[in-house]
């Protein structure tokens, strides 16, 4: 038998966490209307995430090498 007080306390965490992630979307959602918006304006466009993520992940392998350098100094 399933103590009471365990299951409205795991609904509220699943609702908790359904609430969490709807507003998470929402809020992803409404950041891009905004990017869209400003690059209509400024007629300038961001990078894309994929091509954000290559430039940061060559940026950290760089800093990554420079650091090794240092240390083996």
């Amino acid at each position: 038998m399933e103590n009471p007080a365990c299951s409205s306390l795991q609904r509220a965490a699943t609702e908790a966490l359904s609430v969490g992630l709807g507003f998470g979307v929402l809020g992803f959602n409404r950041l891009q209307v905004h990017r869209r918006e400003w690059e209509k304006a400024t007629g300038y466009s961001l990078p894309s995430p994929t091509e954000l993520a290559t430039t940061v992940s060559t940026m950290v392998s760089a800093l990554a090498s420079l650091v090794a350098e240092r240390g083996r100094r």
